[in-house]
């Protein structure tokens, strides 16, 4: 976890390697699209 000095909040960390093959590419990118439009406490 890391620590958000904008929001005063504690983050998760996730350790990707897009770019490795297109299809991990792809999923990432959708992913990060759909992290996006959360709001939570998690």
């Amino acid at each position: 976890s890391a620590y958000d000095n904008v929001t005063k909040t504690k983050v998760a960390i996730k350790k990707i390697s897009p770019f490795e093959h297109q299809t991990y590419s792809q999923r990432t990118l959708r992913e990060i699209k759909i992290l996006t439009r959360f709001k939570h406490e998690n």
